[in-house]
């Protein structure tokens, strides 16, 4: 048996089945009909054209919504009030929108990487360390300083002084005094010691970095001496 029932989104009547109306149906006459009255949003005002468009709900929570095309886009941002600024990179005027204005320091991205990476160059860097850093990653790198750690490796026969361990790869050559606070014994043998990188970072993380010297190490060595025979 049918049943007469007026569509909720075009207003006409339509029949339907009492079977259908029991599982819920009856409020759409069609399935375009349904679509139109199921979803969620609202017609607002293109602010290019004039137009009114419909703008989902999603897209009125998420955007805020002016432009009913890419093509109206275009035309809003043109006429939006601008301010002229200077760029901070290459010195040359250029416009912004208001809105951006107090944020804006630059004309283009290419500016803008030049300017982050002449303000955090050298000292203006949160991790200037004085030029320290590349001074020594420069000693590190010479024949010299390269000859030092391997005759301290081969005097020690690649075995760490401390616990014993033997390593070709897992070891390091470390300055009982410390390499930036003595820099006339950076490449003096007897300076030297071997050490496996576990009693390495163990040192340092209880001496710190830096002013190390030949008594701390004499020091962290007796310590763990007496760890390894008592345990």
């Amino acid at each position: 048996m049918n049943v007469k029932r007026i569509c909720q989104t075009c207003n006409k009547e339509f029949e339907i089945g009492s079977w259908d109306i029991k599982l819920g149906r009856g409020k759409f006459c069609s399935v375009g009909c349904k679509r139109k009255g199921q979803r969620t949003g609202k017609y607002i005002k293109c602010d290019a054209c004039g137009k009114k468009y419909w703008v989902t709900k999603s897209r009125l929570d998420l955007y805020n919504e002016h432009f009913c095309s890419t093509e109206c886009r275009g035309i809003g941002e043109k006429n939006r009030s601008r301010t002229i600024k200077i760029c901070k990179a290459c010195g040359k005027e250029y416009e912004v929108v208001n809105s951006q204005a107090p944020y804006s320091k630059t004309c283009s991205r290419e500016c803008d990487g030049m300017r982050k990476r002449l303000l955090y160059k050298g000292a203006g860097s949160p991790s200037w360390k004085g030029g320290l850093t590349d001074i020594n990653l420069r000693i590190r790198g010479t024949a010299e300083y390269s000859d030092w750690r391997n005759a301290v490796f081969a005097r020690d026969w690649y075995s760490c002084r401390c616990c014993g361990r033997k390593s070709d790869a897992d070891i390091v050559a470390h300055h009982l005094n410390g390499f930036s606070h003595y820099p006339e014994q950076r490449t003096d043998i007897d300076n030297g010691i071997t050490l496996c990188k576990k009693c390495h970072y163990k040192f340092h993380g209880e001496y710190g970095n830096g002013c190390n010297t030949k008594e701390q190490y004499q020091e962290f060595f007796s310590v763990n001496l007496e760890s390894i025979l008592w345990a």
